[in-house]
């Protein structure tokens, strides 16, 4: 009665953030707990929402969506959070008063803005028994329910459904069917269309995708999902990632009630497709199936005469349009396999093009021996492997002819020659005729050597020329292609034709002519071909000056830290002669002073290089920053990093610790002393601290609160005070990332076993640093490692703080456990020697 009187004359703002029951059960809830409040509610534009406002007349004013800019500010605005979603709504109402939130009793509770946010996933009330007989009474809706039925699925599926579609649907509800049609279209079909329930397949079939995604697009409430099996559920977070799970552990079974319709494309000859089409009809594979022939017009009399074959349809003899027009029809028959024959010969373009682009539930490929498996990104490399041919008695013999291995000249005479002797190894390459690729004025070098059966040239300085003859070497049958990598650069125009030009295997010779054959599979293994080879070196870029650059040049020929290699150096123009002379150093380029795009343009020329470390001085100072970023940002198989004080260390971008230690460059070495305990153990331990016998002399770092920082900045060896104020997060996060750069030897942190200070505790733990010294209450300090991390846990006794009494009880405990124990050695003794005085032989005399 107080709470009532309480709340007389306050004004209430009621959102709909549920179903229309749920809404209209709260209002009367808060009627009859607070009849004297104003209650306004908002609602959801909707012809259904206006219906409903009309019939139960409980509030004083009703606004709508758009209406909404015309709230007032209330006392209260009231989420009834029964129902999950109606975020839009809740995003309106939220900044017209303090959020309160009702339940099925009608009491009123404060709102978080965490559990607000939450609501839309999730929900907190179970309905109550008298909430579930108001269910029950409330009237039914307006209009008939309007349903969308997406049919995104084999023609056979949604037929099998319908006593399945009758528990989703109520009765009298107006279905809309949809089938296949393109996305866009009915996107703009159903633009501005209400439905209240959305009904989509997802049967596991390719394709459908936007038919699958349709419903997702639309403003619907109520999504329900059938699967293959015909079970269904409605669509929701939880619902959606259950079902992704299922199907990615279980998989699916695809519905096939009729015999499935299979388009077999002739991408090889009629003997081929002969053999193919009853493969395709074997009792383990589709033995009911209905098969149609895609093949070339010459072909049409062969391929009606097969009798596993139903249907036979001819490609056009030319024109991409008629091409395209074909595809169109045959999207038409809807078909569920494609199927071709890929034996690895370079035939069928076109046909093998219309295949791939035949928007087919499945994609079946057959190899040269018949062989089916399933087309996928994984073996989409399959299809184009070379294979014997087994059964085309013409393809026989063409497979039966000779095949060459063929060298590009791409280095000089006698490194030729030699690549000739090992192409002659049986252990390289097939024992097969050579055929050699070359300049006019060479053939009289290469065509008396043992093995060379032909000799291709063209004329040197005519490139269209060597065009021409590659086209000729189109005709030849290569099994090898093979080619010498030189220091010298690599013509593009052979590299062109050494991977466009047909061969089973391609075989490259480095320099030290040990050979690789190049992996299709592995698309880095091409990387020598793109590239000259090179001959590695370090490079070393100045970044500091003169003097510290020459230490840091000494520390690179060091073979502890970097190879033996030669030294490049990146240096200005008018500091050329002092790197020149210096040891170890083979070239040295330049640029400008105080112009940044020429010294830009001069690095440039250095990513010609193939740099194995690339090496600079960073001090913290700020100067030679273009520079800097060069060094950061060149080519490099490594990056050495060397500090003020020239020690060294390998940047590793996947490293945090390396990244750290680049942050903390320039830094000088410090202690740092962590406040976890009250300040007169602090002023204690930092005396201990500068104790040399502990620490290494060095400049003191104190972390401690902002009111602190006169009481230790006093102190004698104090060099710098970090603060950070309790009630100023982001200021103290931002003291953090200062810590976190300073280059800290020893953490220094105060374990009393008193539960204050916990952060301060956590990061002492946290903070990268090379050592972490522990003083407990004692005062007692020891360095933390693997054996003496568990006395952090020990609690130390505290002098004067143990009774006589106390002390006395241990003592006794200890000899009460003691005493049976040396009852039950004495008696045990004492028994064994008995057993050994009677056991002993009694000599007769």
């Amino acid at each position: 009665m107080q709470a009532t009187k309480h709340m007389s004359g306050k004004r209430f703002l009621l959102v709909q953030s549920c179903h229309l029951p749920h809404f209209f059960f709260a209002a009367n809830k808060l009627r009859e707990q607070h009849p004297d409040v104003r209650l306004d509610a908002l609602m959801s534009d909707h012809p259904q929402a206006r219906f409903y406002a009309g019939l139960f007349p409980v509030f004083d004013n009703v606004f709508y969506g758009p209406e909404a800019s015309r709230l007032e500010q209330y006392d209260g605005v009231v989420f009834p959070l029964f129902n999950r979603g109606y975020r839009h709504i809740k995003k309106l109402a939220v900044v017209k008063g303090p959020s309160l939130r009702v339940d099925y009793s009608g009491n009123l509770q404060p709102l978080g803005r965490l559990r607000l946010l939450g609501s839309a996933l999730y929900i907190t009330d179970q309905p109550t028994p008298e909430f579930v007989s108001y269910l029950e009474k409330f009237p039914h809706r307006v209009r008939p329910e309007r349903v969308l039925l997406i049919e995104s699925c084999h023609a056979s599926l949604p037929a099998k459904a319908k006593n399945e579609l009758r528990q989703v649907l109520q009765e009298g509800a107006e279905v809309t069917y949809v089938r296949k049609a393109p996305l866009r279209n009915l996107l703009r079909r159903f633009k501005g269309q209400e439905f209240d329930t959305a009904c989509v397949f997802f049967s596991g079939e390719k394709g459908f995708l936007g038919l699958k995604l349709l419903p997702f697009l639309l403003r619907i409430r109520r999504i329900v999902i059938i699967n293959e099996n015909r079970h269904f559920f409605e669509a929701s977070g939880i619902g959606l990632a259950r079902f992704l799970y299922q199907r990615i552990r279980y998989g699916t079974r695809l519905p096939f009630p009729l015999p499935p319709r299979i388009l077999l494309f002739q991408t090889e000859t009629i003997g081929y497709l002969r053999h193919a089409a009853a493969r395709l009809k074997q009792r383990r594979l589709f033995p009911n199936s209905e098969i149609i022939v895609v093949c070339r017009p010459e072909d049409r009399a062969e391929a009606e005469a097969i009798p596993d074959v139903n249907r036979v349809l001819c490609y056009p003899k030319r024109g991409i349009w008629r091409y395209y027009r074909l595809g169109r029809e045959l999207d038409r028959l809807q078909p569920d396999l494609a199927c071709g024959i890929f034996s690895g010969r370079s035939v069928h373009r076109w046909e093998k093009v219309l295949f791939f682009l035949l928007p087919a539930p499945q994609h079946l490929a057959l190899n040269a021996q018949l062989d089916c498996y399933q087309v996928s990104i994984t073996r989409i490399l399959w299809m184009f492997r070379s294979e014997p041919l087994v059964f085309d008695e013409q393809l026989l013999a063409l497979s039966s002819l000779e095949n060459y291995i063929l060298l590009f000249q791409t280095a000089d005479d006698r490194k030729m020659l030699k690549a000739l002797a090992k192409l002659r190894d049986p252990r390289i390459a097939n024992p097969a005729p050579i055929a050699v690729f070359c300049s006019q004025n060479k053939r009289a070098v290469f065509q008396d050597v043992p093995g060379v059966k032909a000799v291709y040239t063209y004329q040197a300085g005519k490139r269209w020329e060597a065009v021409r003859a590659f086209f000729r070497l189109r005709k030849l049958s290569v099994d090898v292609l093979a080619a010498v990598l030189t220091g010298e650069s690599f013509p593009r125009l052979y590299k062109l034709l050494f991977m466009t030009l047909p061969a089973r295997h391609r075989l490259m010779f480095n320099p030290d002519f040990n050979c690789f054959y190049l992996n299709r599979l592995n698309p880095f293994s091409v990387l020598p071909l793109l590239r000259p080879q090179r001959k590695r070196g370090n490079l070393f870029i100045q970044t500091a000056d003169d003097e510290t650059s020459l230490r840091g040049l000494a520390k690179l020929r060091d073979p502890r830290i970097a190879r033996r290699l030669p030294i490049t150096v990146f240096c200005q123009q008018d500091k050329k002669e002092l790197f020149e002379s210096a040891p170890g150093v083979k070239a040295v380029y330049t640029y400008p002073a105080n112009q940044p795009w020429a010294t830009v343009r001069a690095a440039w020329r250095l990513r010609k290089l193939d740099v194995d470390v690339a090496a600079g001085v960073l001090t913290g100072e700020p100067s030679y920053r273009l520079l800097k970023l060069l060094f950061l940002t060149m080519p490099a198989s490594n990056r050495l990093v060397l500090n003020r004080d020239l020690n060294a260390f390998y940047l590793r971008w996947l490293n945090p610790l390396s990244l750290v230690q680049l942050l903390r460059v320039g830094s000088r070495r410090c202690l740092l002393l962590i406040q976890t305990a009250d300040d007169s153990a602090v002023l204690r331990a930092l005396a201990k601290v500068r104790d040399p016998k502990v620490t290494r002399p060095a400049p003191i770092v104190i972390f401690c609160r902002q009111d602190k920082k006169d009481l230790f900045a006093g102190v004698s060896g104090v060099d710098a005070v970090y603060t950070y104020d309790p009630r100023k997060r982001w200021r103290a996060i931002r003291t953090l990332f200062t810590l976190f750069r300073l280059d800290v030897e020893v953490a220094v942190g105060l374990f009393t076993g008193e539960s204050i200070f916990r952060l301060q505790k956590l990061l002492f733990f946290l903070l990268p640093t090379r050592n972490r010294l522990v003083f407990n209450h004692n005062l007692d300090c020891y360095y933390l490692n693997r054996s003496t991390f568990w006395s952090l846990f020990r609690s130390e006794e505290r002098l004067g703080q143990v009774s006589s009494s106390v002390l006395l009880a241990r003592f006794l405990a200890k000899a009460l456990l003691f005493f049976p124990r040396f009852c039950f050695l004495v008696i045990w003794v004492t028994g064994q020697k008995l057993k050994r005085a009677y056991s002993a032989p009694i000599e007769v005399r």
